[in-house]
């Protein structure tokens, strides 16, 4: 609780506005080099599949393109991320897994009780994103997207000492949540907000996060999106919820590294 107790008296949200400012600020200028030189030792980032080597900013680098090639698309369900998947299972009495010994209600997730009825039985699996990994989010599936919902809130880390001590977590930071249909079933798309990132883009729909006096906002909308096409982006590294209503999918992957487009389902 100490580790919380801190975090919650530092300004977050102003420290990850100031962040993103600083990474895009001053374009192909010495200061943007240096930036971009120290991030590529300290993370040991390996660009050798990206399509460009060589970024005018920070930003730039965070929101890199791969060269297509490089992640083929497996089964039915695959990963929507370069990162790890954390935790998986079935959503019990409406509730999911943050670490071992503490879990968070679903309703307060998707702050929407009828909604998160729905996905009781089903299944949840959670990715976390770290700094040096690939940005962007892709759809995990054949998604006909229904409606996407502003979560407006703090921005806490998501990294294992945040997690571990942060109760809650991902019920109190700002998040987008992506609601479809997959198979005739629900299905949700969770993209976790985090300190310094500060920015969640949808690729699909025009969306400003991380904005003072914002307010819970449920947009419908109607959109296909293939598997395995871009669906949103973050600035830097956090964390991606993917729930399924039970006969929507059977995810049967290990916990531990993944990379987008690997299968997820079981027998695929």
């Amino acid at each position: 609780m100490i580790i919380f107790r801190i975090l919650s008296l530092l300004p977050l949200n102003i420290i990850s506005r100031a962040f993103g400012g600083l990474a895009s600020i001053g374009r192909g200028t010495v200061f943007q080099r240096l930036l971009i030189s120290g991030f590529r030792k300290l993370y040991k980032i390996d660009l050798s599949i990206a399509v460009e080597s060589s970024f005018l900013s920070l930003q730039e680098l965070f929101m890199r393109d791969l060269i297509p090639e490089s992640r083929p698309v497996g089964g039915a369900l695959v990963s929507p991320v370069d990162g790890r998947l954390t935790q998986s299972g079935e959503v019990v009495d409406g509730r999911i897994l943050q670490v071992k010994g503490r879990e968070y209600s679903v309703a307060s997730f998707l702050q929407d009780e009828e909604k998160a009825a729905i996905f009781n039985g089903g299944r949840y699996l959670t990715f976390y994103l770290s700094p040096p990994d690939y940005h962007h989010i892709h759809a995990p599936c054949e998604m006909e997207i229904s409606s996407v919902t502003h979560i407006p809130g703090a921005l806490f880390p998501v990294n294992a000492l945040s997690v571990n001590n942060v109760p809650d977590l991902f019920c109190r930071n700002e998040r987008v949540a992506i609601h479809f249909r997959v198979n005739g079933k629900e299905g949700v798309l969770v993209l976790v907000g985090a300190t310094n990132v500060g920015s969640i883009a949808l690729s699909f729909m025009e969306i400003v996060t991380n904005r003072p006096g914002s307010s819970l906002r449920r947009i419908p909308t109607s959109h296909s999106v293939s598997k395995g096409e871009r669906v949103g982006s973050f600035r830097l590294g956090s964390s991606v919820v993917l729930l399924l209503q039970a006969g929507a999918a059977m995810p049967n992957r290990e916990l531990g590294p993944v990379r987008f487009g690997e299968t997820l389902e079981q027998g695929s």
